[in-house]
C-alpha cells in the first residue's frame, strides 16, 4: 500500500512539472505591425529633436548683431545651415529669412550627405578620410595653416586638428605621435554621437562620461588622472589639469620673450604687442608658431582630450623651443 501511494505521489509530481513548463511563455519574436514601427520612429525623430534643440548646433552665433559671422561672407557657408547645405560663401547669394543653425537637413541632405557618406575632407592641412566624422571636420577645423608671414590664428573649435594630429607646428628633429582617439571608427561621431541606449545616435553632440567608460573602465569624470606629471609643478593631476598647467607655462614663456608686450588673437591673426601697447611688425618665427600652437590647443576646447599624446608634445616642445624650463615634468 505505501508503495502504491508512493507511486501516486510520483505520477502527481511529474504530471505537475509537465504543467508547469507548458506555462512557460516563448519570447514573442513577432515584429511590430507596421503602424507601431511608425509610432516609434516618430517617437525617436521627436527624441532627437529635443536633444537637437538644447545642443549648440541649433543656435547661430550672435544672431542678433549685423555683424553675425553667419551674416558675413566667408563665414557664412559654415554658421547658416542653409549656406552650408548649399556651398553659399556669400551672404548676398541666400535669398531668404534670418540665418538658421546646422539643422537637419544641414547634415542630412545635400553637401553634408555627401560629405558624410563619403568620409572625406579637405582640411586646409591636407585630406582626411575619416569616415562619419569628415562632416564635423568640414567646419570643425584651424581654417588656416602657420605662416610667419601672414600670421594667421587658428580658428575657435580647431577639433580636426587636434583630433587627427596634424597642422601645429614640428620643432625640427621630433616626432609627434597620436592617442588611439584618432582610430575611433568614425571619429567624432563615435564619442559625441554614441548610442546611451536609447536606440538612436545621440545628438546633444556631448561626449558622456558613459561614452567614455566604453574604453576606460572604472572612471568617475573625464578629467581622469594622468599618468605623469606633464607640467612639471610636482603633482600628478587630472590629464584636462596638467594641460592647463602646460598651456599656462607656454603663454608665461611667450610673454617673458616678449619683454613687457602681450600677444592675443584677433580677427583672424595673432597679433604681438610691445610693451607701449603698438604692434610689432617684427616676430622671430618661433615666436610666432609658439603662439600658433597655444592657439591651436585652446581652441580646440577639449583641453587635451581629444589627443592626448600630440597635445602634451605640442605644448612641451613649444615651451622648450622657447627656451622655457618643464623642471622634473615628464617628457613625451
Amino acid at each position: 500500500m505505501g508503495h502504491k501511494r508512493w507511486l501516486v505521489l510520483l505520477l502527481v509530481l511529474i504530471i505537475t512539472a509537465i504543467a508547469i513548463s507548458g506555462c512557460r511563455q516563448t519570447p514573442d519574436t513577432t515584429p511590430p505591425e507596421p503602424q507601431q514601427q511608425e509610432e516609434n520612429q516618430e517617437n525617436q525623430t521627436d527624441a532627437i529633436r529635443e536633444e537637437w534643440a538644447d545642443s549648440a548646433h541649433a543656435t547661430v552665433t550672435n544672431a542678433d548683431s549685423s555683424n553675425s559671422p553667419a551674416k558675413r561672407d566667408g563665414c557664412i557657408i559654415c554658421h547658416d545651415g542653409r549656406a552650408y547645405n548649399k556651398q553659399i560663401s556669400s551672404a548676398d547669394e541666400l535669398d531668404t529669412g534670418e540665418p538658421v543653425g546646422a539643422d537637419c537637413e544641414t547634415c542630412h541632405t545635400g553637401h553634408g550627405k555627401e560629405v558624410w557618406q563619403s568620409g572625406l575632407v579637405q582640411l586646409p592641412a591636407g585630406e582626411v578620410r575619416d569616415g562619419g566624422g569628415a562632416l564635423c571636420m568640414d567646419c570643425h577645423n584651424a581654417r588656416s595653416i602657420p605662416d610667419p608671414a601672414d600670421r594667421p590664428a587658428p580658428h575657435a573649435s580647431a577639433e580636426a586638428d587636434i583630433v587627427m594630429g596634424i597642422n601645429g607646428f614640428h620643432v625640427e628633429g621630433k616626432t609627434y605621435g597620436s592617442s588611439p582617439h584618432t582610430a575611433v571608427k568614425d571619429t567624432c561621431f563615435g564619442c559625441h554621437m554614441a548610442d546611451l541606449g536609447k536606440g538612436y545616435p545621440s545628438h546633444t553632440f556631448r561626449s558622456e562620461l558613459e561614452t567614455c567608460e566604453q574604453c576606460h573602465k572604472g572612471i568617475d569624470s573625464i578629467n581622469m588622472k594622468a599618468k605623469d606629471d606633464y607640467d612639471g609643478d610636482g603633482t600628478v593631476e587630472g590629464f584636462q589639469d596638467e594641460v592647463d598647467g602646460l598651456l599656462k607655462m607656454l603663454h608665461d614663456t611667450i610673454q617673458a620673450r616678449l619683454e613687457g608686450g602681450t600677444f592675443t588673437s584677433t580677427h583672424g591673426r595673432i597679433a604681438f604687442m610691445d610693451e607701449k601697447e603698438e604692434e610689432m611688425e617684427e616676430v622671430p618665427a618661433e615666436l610666432y608658431h609658439g603662439a600658433w600652437n597655444y592657439y591651436l590647443v585652446a581652441n580646440d576646447g577639449s583641453r587635451g582630450i581629444h589627443n592626448p599624446l600630440y597635445v602634451v608634445q605640442l605644448l612641451q616642445q613649444s615651451i622648450l623651443m622657447l627656451g622655457g624650463d618643464l623642471g622634473e615634468a615628464k617628457q613625451l
